[in-house]
């Protein structure tokens, strides 16, 4: 698994970097998206998506901060009871085209917006520990996306597998 290093969340645009007209009545949209490596992936990755009216996009996931090999014991009790977590930009996962991805879009205002930025940056700036079956990506995904007053089914506890089925529709 190939992640980089953590990136800092800018802030959003001010008014003279958006197009003419009121920033909060112009449109933002957050996108919640799922991976699978293939339909036998049974731990998959979540991630979540701001965009801004003029188009710059900030695209986050959570993920064990030195990555993890399921396949080492310690990862494996590390992944399960705790191990360093980081966020790291996604953006890759937005526009992957291998595997099986699903995505969902809504529109948002600005506050909103902030609301999410607001939970990626907490994430940031007091990185909670990566846990597979409590607190991983998925879980991550959704609480960005609850900041805005959205949300959706991934399971209890959530799995990026559960969320590609809720997006997709369809079963890996």
């Amino acid at each position: 698994m190939q992640i980089g290093e953590p990136i800092s969340i800018p802030d959003p645009p001010d008014a003279s970097e958006t197009e003419s007209g009121k920033e909060e009545d112009k449109k933002y949209s957050i996108t919640i998206g799922a991976h699978l490596d293939s339909p036998s992936d049974l731990i998959g990755h979540a991630f979540v998506s701001v965009e801004y009216p003029a188009g710059k996009v900030v695209t986050k996931g959570f993920w064990p901060k030195n990555g993890f090999d399921l396949a080492a014991k310690d990862d494996r009790k590390g992944v399960v009871f705790g191990m360093d977590g980081a966020i790291y930009d996604d953006t890759d996962y937005l526009y992957k085209t291998a595997g099986l991805n699903a995505k969902r879009k809504y529109s948002i205002n600005r506050q909103q917006a902030e609301a999410a930025l607001d939970v990626i940056h907490s994430y940031e700036t007091n990185t909670p520990q990566y846990r597979l079956l409590t607190n991983q990506c998925a879980v991550f995904a959704i609480r960005v996306l609850r900041a805005t007053g959205n949300s959706i089914t991934a399971g209890v506890p959530a799995r990026p597998s559960v969320l590609y089925e809720t997006l997709s529709g369809k079963s890996p």
